[in-house]
Parts: structure tokens; C-alpha cells; sequence
């Protein structure tokens, strides 16, 4: 996980960002009102300017479909933490991926639950699966009928 102690570091990371898909929440804003210029749905590379926003990060969440990695970014008191998970070093089955509709312009929203074995006290200390995180991991499309 990345620490990033100023605004101007943390918008210097986003606009690192290459090829992206993802979603930029500010605090005081309405994501549905600024979705032009906080949503992006195809691979983009990402620019924000955040001189004139007046509200914090509530949550960040960008996918790079050819690194295979999802980006969490929240501001969590004065520090920006990133968390990066490259989804290549899991091994994810079709069943962990989740597809939601948003309630804006029913976009879909791609989701990967990162499971790992772990020894569980209630189970006679066998391996057993625990839920680590879940992670961003892009826009779905709708099937055409």
C-alpha cells in the first residue's frame, strides 16, 4: 500500500495513470452531476485538476485491463492511501467476479473477490477459504439481444 501526504502528489499518481477505466468520487459532489469529468468508461488516460474542488477523495477506483491491476485510492485523515492488486497473481474463478448496475445511466460495475486459504480455529484448524478484499475491475457491456 502507497502513502501519498500531499494533494499535489496524489494528483500527480492519478494523472500517472494510463489506459484506465474507473471513477473518481469527491465528497461534496454528486457523482451523477459530474460524471463527464469523474467517470471514465473507456481506456483513458486520466487528467484531473483538483485546484478548484473544493471537497476530499471519497473513493477512487481505477482498472488497467492490460496490467491486469485494479487501483483503490481513499484519503483516509491527511494521508491518500493507494492500494494496487495485480488481479495476474490471483487465481480467480468465474464465480468471483460480480456485476452490478449503478444508478447512473445503468452503468455496470465489475467486481473480483480476492479469496485465500487460511487455517480457521472453527474448522479444526483446517484450510479454509477467507474472503481477503474485493476489488474494482472495470465497466461490464451489456449483452446485445
Amino acid at each position: 500500500m502507497n502513502e501519498f501526504k500531499t494533494q499535489k502528489d496524489i494528483q500527480n499518481y492519478i494523472n500517472s495513470l494510463k489506459n484506465c477505466v474507473g471513477y473518481l468520487q469527491i465528497s461534496n459532489e454528486d457523482l451523477k452531476e459530474h460524471k463527464q469529468d469523474r467517470i471514465w468508461k473507456q481506456k483513458s488516460d486520466i487528467n484531473v485538476d483538483f485546484s478548484s474542488i473544493k471537497g476530499f477523495i471519497y473513493e477512487a477506483h481505477f482498472f488497467d485491463e492490460t496490467l491486469n491491476k485494479s487501483i483503490a485510492i481513499r484519503q483516509i485523515n491527511s494521508t491518500w492511501l493507494v492500494d494496487e492488486t495485480n488481479l495476474s497473481d490471483k487465481d480467480i474463478q468465474s464465480d468471483d467476479e460480480q456485476i452490478y448496475i449503478s444508478d447512473i445511466d445503468d452503468l455496470l460495475v465489475k467486481t473480483v473477490q480476492i479469496w485465500q486459504e487460511r487455517s480457521d480455529e472453527f474448522c479444526l484448524n483446517l484450510a479454509t477459504l477467507k474472503l481477503q478484499k474485493v476489488v474494482f475491475a472495470g465497466f461490464g457491456h451489456k449483452e446485445k439481444k
